[in-house]
């Protein structure tokens, strides 16, 4: 997947065609999106996710918790 989105990334970039550079792009998130996709399969059938969750009697909705000093 990481050779046709580096042709296309490149040749969109290389031919100031607008036309062209919208379907570069378009084609660039398809390849994108379907990596990802491809990528969550496997490790889907490949890993069982097992989460232990603590503390969450002291969260409060209404608090910001990311990035905090």
């Amino acid at each position: 997947m990481s050779i046709p989105l580096l042709a296309f990334s490149i040749s969109r970039f290389l031919i100031p065609i607008k036309p062209w550079q919208k379907l570069c792009t378009r084609l660039c998130i398809a390849i994108a999106e379907c990596w990802i996709s491809i990528n969550s399969g496997w490790i889907k059938l490949t890993r069982r996710m097992q989460w232990q969750i603590a503390g969450l009697d002291t969260l409060q909705k209404d608090e910001w918790y990311l990035g905090q000093d």
